[in-house]
């Protein structure tokens, strides 16, 4: 058997190399190092920011609760302006049907007197009996 010894130079060399090594591993964690801590920052960032401009369940909640309110209040408002509307074309409504019935009164009395028409003939198209007085 061939026995190999190892000189103290030899030893010294494998140390270097070893320590060599070693700096190398130790340079690159403190890269990995760096790298995380970076993320690290950059991920706290993110959450800061999103903590800050992203609605939260509650928030979207409380607007919808008040957006509600607001559509009721234009609704409502919305219904207002439709009654106003319906009682002024009633009205008018009104008005106009008055008119023409006061013209066709006046044009039964005036076929009336004019013997165009008899009185049964009048009280038929006027819907009520004619009185003596109404001559």
């Amino acid at each position: 058997m061939v026995s190999k010894e190892i000189t103290t130079k030899q030893l010294s060399q494998q140390i270097n190399t070893l320590e060599g090594r070693f700096d190398t591993l130790e340079g690159r964690f403190d890269t990995l190092v760096n790298q995380v801590s970076t993320l690290t920052n950059h991920l706290d960032e993110f959450i800061m920011f999103t903590l800050e401009h992203v609605a939260t369940k509650d928030d979207l909640s409380a607007a919808k609760e008040e957006l509600r309110g607001e559509m009721n209040i234009q609704k409502l408002d919305i219904i207002d302006r439709i009654d106003i509307k319906f009682a002024h074309f009633k009205g008018e409504l009104t008005a106009h049907y008055k008119a023409s019935d006061k013209k066709f009164n006046s044009l039964i009395e005036l076929l009336k007197k004019r013997k165009g028409i008899s009185r049964q003939e009048a009280t038929r198209l006027l819907g009520y009996s004619y009185s003596k007085t109404a001559r």
